[in-house]
């Protein structure tokens, strides 16, 4: 719950200088309820997982007419999870020796490749990406109904998105832009 944090994954000696909104909220919830931390960390997780697959199924429904069309896009792609491990050669054990991102498929190494082990990494990671689909999702909304809560919702998301992970503003300007 400190305002400013250090990285904990280096033997550098350093001060505490970043600050991550994110992890300043999560830390004051922890410190407030008592809740161990590990713990307000995987229940944001599943919280931020379920506002994912809500977003998810708002948008497969809007693209598809047909129930059933829209019910198998959710599924893929909840549950998708790349093809990498399919050219892998048998015998071969993974990650032994491999030049990490040079001789591996990335859905094998990245966890934000794919959504079904985005879901089980990190709120950071899915958290940013169901404020990416309720942002699409809200914008075609508002081009059809401009309504001011349609637009308020899509400032406050926006800045959320942007304040926790900033590069995906990019993203939302490339696409919305």
């Amino acid at each position: 719950g400190a305002l400013f944090f250090q990285n904990l994954f280096t033997s550098e000696p350093q001060e505490a200088r970043f600050f991550h909104p994110l992890w300043l909220v999560l830390g004051w919830l922890s410190a407030a309820t008592a809740i161990p931390s590990i713990d307000i960390f995987e229940i944001s997780r599943i919280i931020a997982g379920f506002f994912f697959l809500f977003w998810l199924g708002k948008i497969c429904s809007r693209l598809f007419s047909e129930k059933l069309w829209a019910l198998i896009a959710f599924v893929l792609v909840a549950f998708s999870s790349g093809v990498g491990a399919f050219f892998i050669p048998p015998g071969r054990h993974l990650f032994i020796g491999e030049e990490i991102g040079t001789k591996l498929s990335v859905d094998l190494w990245q966890p934000e490749m794919a959504i079904f082990s985005t879901l089980m990494h990190s709120v950071l990671f899915i958290g940013s990406q169901a404020l990416l689909l309720g942002i699409f999702f809200l914008w075609i909304r508002w081009e059809r109904d401009q309504r001011r809560s349609i637009f308020i919702a899509l400032l406050l998301m926006s800045l959320a998105l942007s304040s926790i992970h900033p590069y995906d503003a990019v993203i939302v300007g490339a696409v919305l832009g």
